[in-house]
């Protein structure tokens, strides 16, 4: 082929692409129309009717996604900054955090130390203990008690604040801090608080389950037959009054607290099962001489009488539970009846 031909040929090819170029570009804008499209007066009060009729109604996915349409088409509309708060709610509703904290960072920010500033910073809070962002949650919560020191804000902020900061301090192993930290909170929560009161349980709960679990860490000390009996029932003593605590987590008629602490206390129960079933022997034999036969007989029957001990153990929660069914809404008896289930499964 000459060379006139082939530049002929060259010319065609760039021609073709150029027009191939022309209508993606076309297509591309007349999508980008589509999907933004011009703003109106108009739809900006709709996005925002809309967006907060479908929070109200718990349909938080359709609510994100409205709140988010009206934050990036129209950030001069007044309704701007409240579309950040009800947003990072609505993450926080639907179990993303995580998509939670820029809206939320924002709103504080921008509303600083007012009332509505301190209702940011306690979801900035939350959305930190969410995300396991235990340090910045504490600090989050600790702002919001020195501000309630110089400014009259609602108590009920102050108290959630504190259980906050209890509940980072557990996550951070500062047990005795939490301690502290939930026992000031405690003065202050009245009887119709159910939701506060149910917070403050389930910290607590966390608290007493970790005392529970360091009982019957054989492996750290030697103990004989008695005193890991003693171990085995100390433990099981010590969940039974952790399910007290349980019961009143399930007293909030909450949700996602009634979900937490039923894993928990399932969790809890089932590690307690495993120890039952495979005890460590004491370290500790009866004195004297023994062949190995003997010493296997004994280790058999150590682990059968432990294994009694922690049955026992057992069929009183299974009772107590039993009792506090009661004592709870209806709606959270299924979360009792699985913890019942599983004790010594």
């Amino acid at each position: 082929m000459s060379l006139w031909r082939l530049s002929k040929l060259f010319i065609i090819v760039l021609a073709v692409l150029a027009v191939l170029a022309f209508v993606q570009v076309t297509l591309a804008n007349q999508t980008l129309k589509s999907s933004i499209g011009p703003t109106s007066e108009s739809e900006k009060a709709l996005l925002w009717e809309d967006a907060t009729k479908s929070f109200e109604i718990g349909n938080y996915n359709d609510a994100i996604r409205l709140f988010e349409r009206l934050i990036h088409r129209y950030p001069s509309s007044p309704n701007h900054l409240k579309a950040h708060f009800y947003l990072g709610q609505a993450y926080l509703k639907t179990n993303n955090p995580t998509n939670a904290l820029t809206p939320l960072k924002y709103f504080c920010e921008a509303t600083g130390k007012t009332e509505l500033g301190i209702q940011g910073k306690l979801l900035l809070s939350e959305a930190y203990l969410e995300v396991k962002k235990f340090h910045e949650a504490y600090l989050a919560a600790q702002e919001i008690i020195q501000l309630h020191k110089k400014h009259a804000f609602p108590s009920e902020f102050w108290m959630l604040a504190l259980i906050h900061k209890a509940q980072a301090q557990t996550k951070l192993n500062h047990d005795y801090d939490a301690t502290l930290t939930l026992e000031q909170a405690r003065t202050e929560l009245q009887e119709n608080q159910s939701l506060l009161k149910g917070k403050a349980a389930w910290v607590e709960l966390q608290l007493k389950v970790k005392k529970c679990e360091k009982l019957g860490n054989y492996h750290f000390t030697k103990l004989n037959e008695s005193q890991t009996r003693s171990q085995i029932e100390r433990r099981g003593t010590c969940l039974l009054e952790s399910l007290i605590l349980y019961l009143g987590v399930l007293q909030a008629n909450e949700k996602k607290l009634a979900l937490l602490s039923t894993a928990q206390m399932t969790a809890s129960f089932q590690n307690y099962s495993k120890i039952c079933m495979h005890p460590p022997l004491p370290a500790v034999l009866p004195t004297g001489k023994h062949t190995k036969k003997q010493i296997n007989q004994y280790q058999k029957e150590l682990i059968e009488v432990l294994t009694q001990d922690c049955k026992l153990q057992q069929e009183k929660a299974r009772q107590l539970l039993t009792s506090l069914k009661d004592q709870i809404p209806p709606t959270m008896k299924a979360h009792i009846e699985d913890v019942i289930k599983k004790v010594g499964s």
